[in-house]
């Protein structure tokens, strides 16, 4: 059977060395003092058995995810080796080596102050199956992800054949969670929780997976008071495979596959000023932004959020001679249960000025908040500041004063 497959090699596994400890040849410190002159800094690639191996890729990706740098190094080469620029490998840059029939391995830390790097390659994982659609028919043409349970960024994907069989390669030993795209949208499966263990050298399989019959899910996102449509972002907190849809110039927005069952819809505006869901993380049921919705066997309509503007607070942090403190975790806090719970996740860091502010929070006689006094220092518990208690209304938004540290 002919499989399609591709593999999205910045996933996989940290199983690797580096060269703490280990004492380069003449050749290496040669190459060790090229780098230390502010050139290139030489990678080694070895097999299991301590063999230098060739016909393998290097990819350098920068800490935003992009590509920064990109090699090839063929059998034949004459060079033997490949050699990273040292400017490529800025803070929090990784370097990903990827070579056939061998699971792919990635170097990360502070790369530019190494003399080489080092690389040992294993055998590849396989995991081979098939996927079905909700009739039970073959699904072809669906990208099949296999995400790496401790690191969700180490990913390999395949794409099913006109069977829907599919092949996914290059896999490091670990347990994996399987994710279904089609058109760039996630596919619910029938069993989404399922993982699957593999190992160096390791065929898993044949998996069946089995996409779950879905139903579309639609509604407006409104101003509570002038009823016109608000700019945000809606999705399932407890479907993390679903995407996120943002609703459209008219407030509309449609989720186009979820399974039967209940649903907690999450709705986070893109003016802070209206009190939402925070877009990174899940809020609790009753909060603003917040729905819980059950679907049946039909399609789910008038799923509306309302949002009212909220407060805003205007604050700066001075010391006791009156010079801002910079730098410095700010909490936001409240002595009412139920305000506490929407806004205990909110905290901030002060600016260059000692400026700080938060924005919409609903209307509330007990807020407080939570100042981090010293330094960050993982040794130390940083001493923490408890401001006296404050209320905001909306008459007096934004609120503006400033904090005075003794």
């Amino acid at each position: 059977m002919m499989m399609k497959s591709c593999c999205l090699r910045l996933a996989m596994t940290a199983a690797l060395m580096l060269i703490a400890g280990w004492n380069p040849t003449a050749q290496e410190a040669e190459s060790a003092d090229n780098a230390a002159a502010g050139r290139d800094i030489p990678l080694y690639v070895l097999d299991e058995r301590g063999t230098e191996l060739s016909g393998y890729r290097v990819i350098v990706y920068d800490s935003k995810g992009e590509t920064v740098h990109s090699e090839w190094l063929t059998s034949d080469d004459e060079r033997k080796r490949l050699s990273i620029p040292a400017e490529a490998l800025t803070e929090g840059a990784r370097v990903v080596v990827d070579k056939h029939r061998y699971a792919a391995e990635w170097l990360s830390g502070d790369l530019s102050k190494k003399d080489t790097l080092r690389v040992i390659l294993r055998p590849e994982g396989k995991l081979k199956g098939s996927l079905f659609d909700a009739e039970g028919k073959p699904a072809a043409d669906r990208y099949v992800s296999a995400y790496e349970i401790d690191a969700a960024d180490k990913t390999s994907v395949a794409l099913t054949d006109e069977n829907g069989g599919f092949v996914i390669g290059s896999l490091a030993k670990g347990a994996y969670r399987l994710e279904i795209r089609f058109d760039e949208e996630a596919v619910l499966l029938e069993n989404p929780e399922r993982t699957v263990n593999v190992d160096y050298g390791q065929t898993v399989g044949p998996v069946e997976l089995h996409i779950a019959k879905g139903y579309p899910v639609s509604g407006s996102v409104i101003d509570l008071e002038t009823g016109q449509p608000v700019r945000a972002t809606v999705w399932v907190s407890n479907q993390p495979g679903i995407s996120k849809t943002p609703a459209d110039a008219e407030g509309r927005y449609v989720i186009s596959n979820l399974p039967a069952g209940w649903h907690m819809l999450q709705c986070g505006a893109e003016d802070e000023n209206y009190i939402s869901a925070p877009l990174d993380q899940s809020a609790p049921l009753g909060s603003p932004g917040v729905l819980q919705v059950l679907v049946r066997d039909a399609p789910l309509e008038a799923m509306d959020f309302r949002l009212q503007r909220g407060c805003a607070l205007e604050c700066r942090l001075l010391n006791a001679e009156g010079a801002a403190l910079t730098e410095r975790k700010v909490y936001l806090n409240s002595e009412n249960p139920q305000i506490s719970r929407l806004v205990r996740q909110r905290e901030t860091v002060t600016s260059d000025d000692g400026k700080f502010q938060f924005k919409g929070l609903p209307e509330n006689d007990d807020y407080y908040f939570v100042i981090q006094q010293n330094g960050d220092d993982s040794t130390t518990q940083p001493l923490q500041f408890t401001t006296a208690r404050f209320s905001l209304s909306r008459e007096e938004s934004p609120k503006e004063f400033t904090i005075h540290l003794k």
